[in-house]
């Protein structure tokens, strides 16, 4: 009876045993594909030789890299042009002598003498004052003076340009204005005269050309004489002129 369960016992545990192992193998067996997967991109290469040096894909290599990122600078920071970084604060930064502009260095002193010109010379010659040049007389308050007669040897007669002008046609002399004595005098331009007298005067060797379109400024004095003062106050364009006349006491003696 004891034999009897002894080898029933050892059935038993024999069919336990294989059964096992039945049930071993099929689960080494799943895992055959698993290795066979590993090694299929090495089969594929072998029989294609032409993928043998082809690169091969990793997980790795598939995630997407990642970016350098610059570390931000503090809010209170700004960068130069030099790319320095520097703290902004409140308050403006002071301008070193460095960072000023530089203003152009004088040029060194020139002497007056060379800036005369080097052919100066040539005008320093004698010259000799001719009739109808217009000179102011210094010794009398400028007063401006026409010459009318010249003599040839430095000597030459001058009146005033008001009282010559009284004497000729080249302006309609009329009173504006008549305060007794202060008078607003207009010497209207005689274009017609003045046109007439113009032509032959450039061509006189002894006699300047007037130009009547500028014979007078204004603030000219032209008569300054002991009982008259007459000085131009404005100019028009084509040469006529006001004067103003005061202090004549010849006009009332008369």
């Amino acid at each position: 009876m004891k034999k009897l369960i002894t080898v029933l016992l050892a059935a038993i545990l024999f069919g336990t045993a294989t059964a096992s192992l039945y049930a071993a193998t099929p689960a080494t067996e799943s895992q055959a594909p698993k290795d066979g997967a590993k090694t299929g991109i090495t089969d594929i290469q072998a029989e294609q030789p032409h993928l043998a040096d082809a690169p091969t894909c990793t997980p790795q290599d598939a995630a997407p890299k990642k970016e350098e990122t610059k570390p931000k600078a503090p809010e209170n920071t700004a960068e130069t042009e030099d790319g320095i970084q520097t703290e902004e604060t409140g308050q403006e930064q002071e301008e070193t002598p460095e960072n000023l502009p530089q203003e152009n260095s004088p040029a060194a002193p020139t002497g007056p003498e060379s800036l005369i010109p080097p052919d100066s010379e040539a005008s320093n010659k004698e010259y000799t004052i001719l009739k109808n040049s217009l000179i102011p007389d210094n010794e009398n308050f400028g007063v401006i003076k026409i010459v009318t007669e010249s003599f040839g040897n430095g000597s030459f007669l001058a009146e005033d340009l008001g009282t010559w002008l009284k004497k000729q046609d080249f302006f309609h002399i009329s009173v504006v204005e008549d305060n007794g004595s202060y008078k607003t005098l207009y010497y209207k331009a005689n274009l017609e005269a003045q046109m007439q007298a113009e032509e032959p005067f450039p061509y006189e060797k002894e006699a300047a050309p007037l130009y009547f379109s500028w014979l007078v400024e204004e603030g000219d004095l032209i008569t300054n004489t002991d009982s008259c003062l007459e000085a131009v106050t404005s100019v028009e364009p084509d040469g006529s002129f006001y004067t103003t006349y005061s202090l004549c006491t010849a006009s009332e003696e008369n």
